[in-house]
């Protein structure tokens, strides 16, 4: 299992992730109040689901918790807001065997 702290889901620091890992998604700082983070396979922000979940409220005790399968079929995986069109990792983070 993997912590990692958000401090502004616009850079979030992640330059990949492994596939079969948890990576606990940390959004208790202020600054992500009122910006849910989520997944997409695709710039699109079309809500990729398969292992995530998301607990609390974002600014205060939010918690984001993704189990990468170990089946991923994709090489890149994109963050963003769920509130904001256009918020988030544009460029996508490399998901590794």
């Amino acid at each position: 299992m993997a912590n990692i702290k958000i401090t502004d889901t616009n850079s979030i620091n992640i330059s990949s992730l492994t596939k079969g890992v948890t990576y606990i998604f940390d959004q208790s700082n202020q600054s992500n109040l009122s910006h849910p983070l989520r997944i997409s396979l695709t710039q699109d922000e079309i809500q990729y689901t398969t292992g995530w979940s998301y607990d609390g409220t974002p600014g205060s005790d939010g918690l984001a918790s993704w189990t990468v399968p170990d089946n991923f079929s994709g090489d890149t995986i994109y963050f963003y807001c769920a509130n904001h069109s256009g918020m988030g990792i544009s460029n996508g983070v490399s998901i590794e065997s």
